[in-house]
């Protein structure tokens, strides 16, 4: 039996934002400069087991599956478990950047917005 939601598939769990993107005293990691990356599997890093199969969303991941993927992002070659674990990255990495966008349009706390009177346009 495969993997199920929830077991590291990204359902229901909260980003974890990139260890180096803070600028502060974060250890690097993979990918990251100073860090270990993991060797260049291509696309059979994404599939079950793989290097990058359990990866958080980073821009570690993003370079990964950007190079692996190839031109025009058409996955040549890659296996039925190789291009599922590619999409399943791609998913991770758009709900990360979803979540940053998300992030970064709440309001303040204790800010608030108020609506402009409709002018007449006459």
């Amino acid at each position: 039996m495969g993997r199920q939601p929830g077991e590291g598939s990204g359902a229901g769990e909260e980003p974890v934002p990139d260890p180096g993107a803070s600028g502060g005293d974060a250890t690097p990691g993979p990918g990251l400069p100073g860090g270990d990356a993991p060797p260049d599997p291509g696309l059979a890093g994404f599939a079950s087991g793989g290097a990058w199969d359990s990866a958080v969303p980073s821009a570690a991941l993003a370079a990964a599956l950007e190079g692996a993927a190839g031109e025009g992002w058409r996955c040549g070659g890659g296996s039925r478990g190789e291009l599922v674990g590619a999409v399943r990255a791609a998913a991770a990495l758009e709900s990360w950047a979803c979540a940053a966008k998300l992030g970064a349009d709440q309001t303040p706390s204790g800010r608030t917005y108020t609506q402009e009177p409709k002018r007449d346009p006459a």
